[in-house]
């Protein structure tokens, strides 16, 4: 299988953010991300591929790109890199009637969301790399490529960073299921949402 692995740095064209996001909206649209606006997720793109402290990677197939990947060294940065426009999401999505959505980004900020895992679980979470979000376009879901996608970019990562763990974090079953099974993931706990909690993932790399 012909697959194209491209990591963005410093700069992304304008086409690829427009497929990013089509991709986002259409596999990812449980997240916080996907309930805003398009100018916004392209703010959060162009910090994502400036700051050294996040990752944007790619998957190409015949020059098509069909799935994408976003990482964070540590969550918190999922936070604190996008301190500069934080006020117009919060605004974006009240204006949109997202309350929910704003009531699940505040417990994620202040971290009431991880009281239910363990000192353990908490310090793993928290002091290892996380995948944030992970999509591959629906006709090429069940074919081994998101599970080959995730295995050259754990590769990318472990060559550049002294890490043991990956971690991440799923609303879906299905994505549950890809993550134990094929990706050799373990659950390790759940973060709290309204109104679907999400299933915390950590996977040993080193």
């Amino acid at each position: 299988m012909n697959l194209k692995i491209k990591e963005y740095k410093n700069s992304i064209d304008e086409v690829t953010k427009s497929k990013i996001i089509s991709l986002l909206r259409e596999e990812n649209s449980d997240s916080i991300l996907a309930k805003l606006s398009s100018d916004n997720i392209d703010s959060f793109i162009e910090i994502l591929v400036r700051s050294n402290k996040l990752n944007l990677f790619t998957c190409e197939l015949n020059n098509e790109v069909i799935g994408y990947a976003t990482f964070a060294n540590k969550p918190s940065f999922l936070v604190s890199e996008f301190y500069e426009i934080k006020y117009k999401i919060f605004l974006n999505l009240l204006i949109n009637f997202h309350f929910l959505t704003i009531l699940n980004l505040l417990i994620s900020i202040v971290r009431v969301d991880i009281i239910l895992l363990n000192k353990t679980n908490k310090q793993l979470l928290e002091s290892n790399f996380n995948l944030n979000l992970l999509a591959i376009k629906k006709k090429y879901q069940s074919k081994g490529i998101g599970k080959l996608f995730l295995e050259e970019i754990l590769k990318k990562i472990k060559a550049q960073n002294l890490i043991l763990y990956i971690t991440c974090e799923t609303y879906d079953d299905r994505a549950l299921d890809f993550y134990i099974k094929k990706c050799n993931f373990e659950k390790i706990g759940i973060k709290l949402r309204f109104f679907k909690n999400l299933h915390v993932l950590s996977k040993k790399i080193n």
